[in-house]
C-alpha cells in the first residue's frame, strides 16, 4: 500500500512584503514537507533574508499567509514564533558578548521557563526548573561539539566556532523547524563541511526540518532536497537543486544576462550586486 502524503510542517501563500515604494516579496508561494533541508537561493537582493523574517515574525507581510504545522503565525512576534517551535540564526550572529557558551545556550531557554533564567537561579522552584533546562543545553553542547568551549566566553573564540554556537543556541530551544540564515558565510572549506554534516545530523537524528538560505550552490546540491529561487522578490523556480540551478531563468538571474553565454558558478554565485535586502 501506497503510505499517504505527508502534510506540509511549513505552508507560505501569496506573501507580499513592502517597505514604502520597494516590493521585497512578491506574491511568494511555497511548502516544505516534515523532514526536509529545503534551500532558498537567489542573487543578492533577492528577498532570501526576508522571507526569513516572515517566517520567524521579524516582519510581518502586508499579503498572505504563513501557517506552521497547522498554525497561522503572521503577526505573531518572534519570540511567541520560538515557544512554537521555530529556531534561528541569524547572518550576523547575535551572541551576548561577556558571557559564556553555556550561558548564551541558557538564554535560549528563557522561553521556555515560568521564572524567567535568571530569577530561576534565586527560587527553589526555579533552581529545579534551572536544572531541567541546562540538562537540555548540555545534551545540544554534546551534540554540536562545543564540550571545550562550554565555559569559554564567546568573544574569545574563533569565527567558525561562534557560528556553531550560534547553530547550537537555535538548536536549545528545540525547535521543529530551524531557519539558518547563511550558515556557511565566512567559513573555511573544513568548517563548511563540518557545519554541512551537522545540518545533516540536525535532520536526522533529532527530526528537525531546515530551511537554509545559503550562497554555496555546491552545499545546496549536495545536501538540500529541495530549493527555492527568488530574484527581485519573485519565485523564479523551485525543485530538486541540480534542475533548478540549470534552468536558463536561474542562470540569467544570478549572472545577469543570457544563459547561453555562460554557466553560473558554484563558487560564486551572486555575480550580480543589488541594493537592497537579500
Amino acid at each position: 500500500m501506497t503510505p499517504p502524503p505527508k502534510e506540509p510542517i511549513l505552508e507560505v501563500a501569496g506573501v507580499t512584503l513592502r517597505f514604502g515604494g520597494v516590493t521585497a516579496l512578491d506574491s511568494v508561494s511555497f511548502s516544505v514537507l516534515p523532514h526536509e533541508v529545503y534551500a532558498i537561493v537567489g542573487p543578492n537582493g533577492g528577498g532570501k533574508s526576508s522571507m526569513l523574517n516572515v517566517l520567524n515574525g521579524f516582519y510581518r507581510p502586508q499579503e498572505g499567509s504563513v501557517v506552521v504545522a497547522g498554525v497561522s503565525v503572521v503577526g505573531r512576534p518572534p519570540h511567541t514564533m520560538a515557544k512554537k517551535g521555530i529556531g534561528r540564526t541569524f547572518q550576523n550572529m547575535h551572541l551576548f558578548a561577556g558571557m559564556s557558551v553555556l550561558m548564551n545556550l541558557m538564554t535560549a531557554r528563557g522561553v521556555h521557563m515560568k521564572s524567567g533564567i535568571f530569577r530561576a537561579a534565586f527560587r527553589p522552584l526555579g533552581i529545579r526548573e534551572e536544572a531541567r533546562h541546562r540538562q537540555v543545553v548540555e545534551e545540544v553542547i554534546d551534540f554540536v561539539g562545543l564540550q571545550e568551549y562550554r565555559h569559554a566566553p564567546v568573544e574569545s573564540l574563533g569565527y567558525g566556532v561562534r557560528k556553531r554556537v550560534d547553530l547550537a543556541r537555535a538548536l536549545c530551544l528545540q525547535p521543529k523547524l530551524l531557519l539558518l540564515d547563511e550558515p556557511l558565510a565566512g567559513m573555511t572549506l573544513e568548517e563548511r563541511e563540518d557545519i554541512a554534516r551537522l545540518v545533516l545530523d540536525v535532520r536526522a537524528e533529532r527530526g528537525v526540518t531546515v530551511v537554509m538560505v545559503e550562497h554555496d550552490m555546491g552545499v545546496v546540491t549536495d545536501i538540500c532536497d529541495r530549493a527555492l529561487v527568488l530574484d527581485w522578490g519573485k519565485k523564479i523556480a523551485e525543485g530538486a537543486p541540480q534542475q533548478v540551478l540549470a534552468r536558463p531563468e536561474v542562470i540569467a538571474a544570478y549572472l545577469g544576462g543570457s544563459a547561453e553565454d555562460e554557466e553560473p558558478s558554484p563558487e560564486e554565485p551572486t555575480r550580480r550586486t543589488v541594493v537592497g535586502t537579500s
